[in-house]
């Protein structure tokens, strides 16, 4: 066997993960940074505003309905089949690249149509939410809402090119973007708030988003890029896109119910009980995702790989690596839900403002319960795409539909304590007993 690969995979594997790691302490330090003046610079008001934006604008991930990731998973199994060296454009422009180029192709032409739906119905359908949400409040609110809508719609022009570069197993430079971005969107944020941008921040931190990936994408992979897009075709190659789509509902269907349910409960408390409310479960949302996106990315990190070792049978391997990966995401989740708490509590003790900005903490730990559960979740679904398949999909959208057609009534009924009890008692009733049962017996017949 020639180990000469494996060999090369796992050295841009632990850079990958060097700077995947480097990126995740700079989104805890800045993103905790950001909260700390969002409770500081912010009326109780306005941070509700700002975090129901970003609920709102989760509906990308709708519109999306599970391209990227089945993109990744496709080019992924493509590129493991192609005896290419390197990701370079004197290798791409003389290999048989056009299976790739086709998913990119459906890929271009689906991001530009959801770019233009964020144009012409997201942004109308938030309109109307807020308008009509009827709290008295002074609170500028259009102009934020709009700017934000048009420069995500830019943003997710440029989502087909990195899901290229991922997909291509060039995990290295793709952290390495993550971390650039994550700094400067980070800073931007602050920046923002400290000079008194109110509801523009999240403006200006989706202008910092375009720019560093416009940059990142024409100076590292130019010639790439334009060699792709030079190559643009709008017609579809049909059989391969049903196959994609086979797998891209699922994913959608799963990834969806699973951001939005939570997501979900800001918009509904700011219907029902105002911004303040939906503030304060918006920000406790923040860190705990904070936390969440952290020990994903132990796994995340290595999605492409997984569908490289997938597409040339190495099922050993892939079973070493993929456990290494989940138990860090699990240790860290575990380590990063007990710090958190602590933290919260010690605010509490010295009645700090940060302590009233964010929910009680026997709430908070209740949710931070769902993070940990929620990062082994991460890591099945993690391996199922690996292998192109989406079985998890009917319960968790089963269940999180039940959850949301019971969380207008729930938070009526019994607030922000019922909303969470509802999710765990579904996360630890129903979504992890089966997906444990799903997962081993899958494992077992593939080994």
């Amino acid at each position: 066997m020639n180990y000469l690969p494996h060999l090369k995979g796992g050295l841009t594997g632990n850079r990958a993960i060097m700077y995947s790691i480097a990126t995740n302490i700079v989104a805890l330090i800045l993103g905790t940074l950001t909260v700390y003046f969002i409770a500081h610079h912010f009326s109780k008001e306005i941070q509700g505003y700002h975090y129901t934006f970003g609920s709102l604008m989760i509906l990308q991930t709708l519109l999306e309905f599970g391209m990227g990731q089945a993109t990744i998973q496709f080019i992924s199994n493509e590129w493991g089949k192609l005896n290419i060296q390197s990701f370079s454009y004197s290798n791409i422009s003389k290999s048989n690249f056009r299976p790739i180029t086709d998913i990119i192709n459906l890929n271009i032409t689906w991001y530009a149509a959801t770019s233009l739906i964020i144009f012409f119905v997201i942004t109308p359908l938030g309109y109307v939410f807020f308008n009509s949400s009827g709290h008295e409040v002074n609170v500028n609110w259009i102009w934020p809402w709009i700017l934000l809508c048009i420069i995500t719609g830019f943003n997710t022009l440029l989502m087909p090119f990195f899901y290229l570069i991922q997909g291509c197993n060039q995990v290295k430079d793709y952290w390495f973007f993550r971390f650039l971005q994550q700094s400067t969107s980070g800073i931007v944020a602050i920046l923002a708030i400290l000079f008194g941008a109110l509801l523009y921040t999240y403006t200006l931190i989706s202008i910092s988003l375009v720019l560093v990936g416009l940059l990142f994408i024409l100076i590292k992979f130019g010639k790439i890029i334009f060699f792709v897009l030079k190559n643009y075709r709008f017609k579809i190659n049909i059989p391969q896109s049903r196959e994609v789509w086979s797998l891209q509902w699922r994913i959608a269907l799963s990834t969806f119910t699973v951001v939005y349910s939570l997501q979900a409960f800001v918009l509904i408390l700011f219907k029902y009980s105002g911004p303040i409310a939906a503030g304060q479960m918006g920000m406790s949302l923040t860190l705990l995702n904070i936390i969440l996106a952290i020990s994903s990315n132990w796994l995340i990190v290595n999605a492409p790989r997984f569908g490289i070792l997938v597409a040339n049978n190495e099922r050993t391997i892939l079973q070493s690596e993929f456990r290494k990966s989940l138990l860090r995401a699990l240790q860290f989740a575990i380590v990063g839900v007990i710090f958190m708490l602590l933290s919260v509590y010690i605010l509490d003790i010295y009645y700090h403002d940060l302590a009233v900005r964010i929910l009680p903490i026997e709430l908070l730990a209740l949710m931070a319960i769902s993070v940990i559960i929620n990062t082994l979740l991460v890591g099945f679904s993690t391996y199922f795409r690996a292998h192109k398949k989406e079985p998890l999909i009917y319960i968790y959208a089963a269940s999180n539909i039940i959850v949301l057609a019971l969380a207008p009534f729930i938070a009526k009924k019994f607030g922000v304590l019922g909303l969470i009890t509802e999710y765990l008692l579904v996360l630890l009733l129903i979504q992890l007993p089966l997906s444990v049962f799903i997962f081993r017996r899958f494992v077992n017949r593939k080994d």
